[in-house]
C-alpha cells in the first residue's frame, strides 16, 4: 500500500502557516529581551547608586564630576572604582597624567560590565578615541550635572556633580556637593541617568567636506562617552545636562552653531537642510538618552531607579535635574 506524501498546495500551507508564527514570535521574543535589558540596565544604575552613596559616607561628600587640580585630575566613575568592586583598577590610575591611564593596557582601557547598558550599541570596548591613537573603554551612564552644565565658565553647578579643585570652573576652588546640600528632596533629584552618544547632526558636521551626509544616520562620538576622561572635556564626558529633552542628540539634522572653541576642528558646515535649531550644540552633547523605547533610566538619590518617558516635560526634567531649586516637579 503507497503512503500518501504531502501535496505541494499542503506543504505551502504548513511553510505559511510557519511563517505566520515565526512573525508573532520574533516580536514578542525581542520584547521579552529588551525587558531584561531594560532592567539590567536599571540595576546597573542602582549599584552606581549604592557606590555613590558608600563613596558619600566615607569622604562625607559625593565624588566630583571631574578634579581639576596641578596634579590630581579624574572624574567621577574614577573616584567609584572602589565601590563597584574594581579596588585594583583604582590603583592603577595616574592621577597626575590622566592621558597615561589611555595608552595601551592603561587602566582607563579596561572594559567595565556594570558601567555598559545590555541595550547600547556599542560595536567595540573598549574603543579608539576620535583623532587619537588612543583606547579608551566607554561606559552608558554620567552624573547629573544639574541644569546647565556648559559652557563651563556659565555653568549652574545646580546638579550633584561639578568641577572641583584649584581650577575648576566657574569658580576656582569649587567643592564636592554634600547630601546635605540636597533640598528638594532625595526622591525628587536624579543622581545619574543614560545617555545615549549617537547625534547623526554632530556627525554629519565632523564629515562635512566628505560626505553629504552621516553614513550610518547614527554614529557614535565615542570621546563623549569614556568612563575615564581626560583634558577639557572631561566634564562633558560623565556629567548630563537637564536643559537638553530626553533622546534630544538622536536622529536630527541640522547646521550646529559655531564650535565652542574647545579645540573642535573648524570645519565648514555640513551641506544638509538647517531645522531643529533650537538646541545649542552643547545642549545636545549633555542630553540624557537611551537605546530603550520610549524612555530612559534614571537612578535618584534615595537609591531608586526609574524609567522616564521621553514625552516628559522639559520643565519637569530641569526641576528634576536640580537639587535645591524649590520645584515641585508632577506630571512624571
Amino acid at each position: 500500500m503507497r503512503r500518501r506524501g504531502f501535496t505541494l498546495i499542503e506543504l505551502l500551507v504548513v511553510i505559511a502557516i510557519i511563517g505566520v508564527l515565526i512573525a508573532l514570535l520574533v516580536p514578542a521574543i525581542q520584547k521579552v529581551r529588551e525587558a531584561a535589558n531594560r532592567l539590567s540596565c536599571q540595576n546597573n544604575l542602582k549599584q552606581l547608586a549604592l557606590a555613590t552613596a558608600n563613596y558619600h559616607g566615607s569622604a562625607g561628600e559625593f565624588p566630583p564630576g571631574y578634579e581639576r587640580s596641578l596634579n590630581h585630575n579624574g572624574g567621577l566613575f574614577c573616584f567609584l572604582l572602589p565601590y563597584i568592586e574594581q579596588n585594583a583598577l583604582y590603583q592603577r590610575i595616574d592621577w597626575a597624567v590622566p592621558s597615561n591611564n589611555q595608552t595601551p593596557g592603561g587602566p582607563a582601557t579596561a572594559a567595565i560590565k556594570g558601567l555598559i547598558c545590555p541595550s547600547a550599541t556599542i560595536p567595540n570596548n573598549p574603543e579608539p578615541l576620535a583623532g587619537a591613537a588612543l583606547m579608551a573603554g566607554v561606559t552608558s551612564y554620567g552624573g547629573n550635572g544639574g541644569t546647565m552644565s556648559l559652557p563651563q565658565d556659565q555653568a549652574k553647578n545646580d546638579g550633584i556633580f561639578h568641577e572641583t579643585g584649584p581650577l575648576s570652573k566657574p569658580k576656582a576652588n569649587q567643592v564636592a556637593i554634600r547630601m546635605a546640600d540636597v533640598l528638594d528632596g532625595q526622591s525628587q533629584t536624579i543622581l545619574m541617568g543614560e545617555r545615549t552618544h549617537t547625534d547623526g547632526a554632530w556627525d554629519s558636521w565632523l564629515s562635512a567636506p566628505l560626505l553629504p551626509k552621516p553614513v550610518p544616520p547614527l554614529q557614535p562620538f565615542t570621546q563623549l562617552r569614556v568612563w575615564a576622561p581626560a583634558g577639557p572635556m572631561a566634564l562633558y564626558q560623565i556629567t548630563h545636562s537637564g536643559a537638553a529633552v530626553l533622546n534630544g542628540n538622536m536622529g536630527k539634522t541640522y547646521i550646529p552653531p559655531p564650535p565652542p572653541g574647545i579645540g573642535m576642528p573648524l570645519l565648514p558646515p555640513p551641506p544638509v537642510p538647517l531645522a531643529d535649531v533650537e538646541m545649542f550644540i552643547q545642549y545636545r552633547w549633555m542630553a540624557y538618552g537611551s537605546h530603550h523605547s520610549g524612555g530612559v533610566n534614571f537612578a535618584f538619590l534615595d537609591g531608586s531607579t526609574r524609567f522616564i518617558a521621553t514625552s516628559i516635560a522639559p520643565s519637569v526634567m530641569l526641576a528634576l535635574s536640580s537639587r535645591a531649586g524649590g520645584e515641585t516637579p508632577g506630571g512624571w
